[in-house]
């Protein structure tokens, strides 16, 4: 069986998909999260976003040939703007039959920030040939993408007095993704569902099932934890401040669907170049990405 298990994982090839989330303006709870360049939940549904995500699941399943170039840029030309960010993103590491083309990578990301594609806006807030991340990580963020609200945690936390409060709604998105599911969310414990019950029928015990509550989230509870910090947010509660309850949901943030998984670069025998995209993650401040890129006698089969 493990041999089995392990011929599947040896037929796929790495190929990063960027992670989407519900922007702050359409819907607060943050529910909903989607992995793909064609992910938008503003338009409505395209027919070219399933022949892009059919081209990229078929390269990832090794069920198609290593000739993507053609097929994706045929929707670029259409003016599918995802297909150009992921264009875009595959010139910069130059993935399968594409040429490694940082300018080219770069014009097309352009073009696809200039028509609002949140994708295109996250590849070039750590793209090797932006200077000032700034504005694309903020845009990004604020129309979806996972690792641009990764990135603003991250670097306010590194700074000698964060300011947690202000990364408190990216805290509270992605601890919140960690715990879509109903019965996770709801169903983590007697103790946690105890508390819920006295905090929607018992009046008299709201108060102290908050706390207790906020106690099993600064201890590690992460189900308790999102609930206390949407009752800050939605003002159901003062147990505590944003500031204490981004502190509280900071430790959350790093584990979820959007995780990257380091092994399938590391292990990766696909063609790109993988030093490339270590950098692109340690742009974005994730740490062993940093560590590798930062270290090249580690795995120097990455910087052949």
């Amino acid at each position: 069986m493990i041999l089995v298990f392990t011929s599947i994982i040896a037929l796929r090839n790495y190929v990063y998909v960027p992670g989407y989330t519900i922007p702050y303006s359409v819907d607060q709870q943050m529910r909903s999260f989607c992995r793909g360049f064609w992910c938008d939940y503003h338009k409505d549904p395209n027919p070219n976003q399933e022949k892009l995500k059919e081209i990229i699941n078929s390269f990832r399943n090794s069920s198609t040939n290593h000739a993507i170039h053609n097929k994706i840029a045929n929707l670029s030309n259409l003016g599918y703007h995802p297909a150009k960010c992921a264009s875009g993103f595959f010139y910069l590491i130059g993935l399968s039959d594409y040429p490694q083309d940082f300018n080219r990578s770069y014009e097309l990301l352009l073009d696809g920030y200039a028509n609002n594609s949140w994708s295109c806006a996250e590849i070039l807030a750590f793209h090797p040939m932006t200077e000032n991340r700034t504005e694309y990580i903020r845009k990004a963020a604020d129309t979806g993408s996972v690792l641009a609200k990764l990135a603003l945690i991250r670097a306010e936390v590194k700074k000698p007095n964060p300011n947690y409060e202000s990364i408190f709604f990216e805290a509270y998105t992605l601890a919140h993704l960690g715990v879509t599911s109903w019965i996770r969310k709801h169903r983590p414990g007697p103790e946690f569902g105890h508390l819920i019950q006295q905090i929607h029928r018992e009046p008299k015990s709201q108060v102290s099932a908050w706390k207790a509550l906020a106690h099993m989230g600064q201890s590690g509870h992460q189900s308790a934890a999102v609930w206390v910090a949407e009752g800050v947010m939605s003002n159901r509660t003062n147990v505590m401040t944003k500031e204490q309850a981004a502190k509280m949901l900071v430790p959350f943030v790093e584990v979820g669907p959007w995780s990257l998984d380091h092994l399938d670069i590391t292990s990766s025998v696909n063609k790109y170049n993988k030093s490339t995209i270590l950098e692109f993650f340690s742009n974005a401040g994730d740490l062993l990405a940093q560590s590798l890129y930062s270290y090249p006698t580690i795995y120097p089969q990455l910087f052949a």
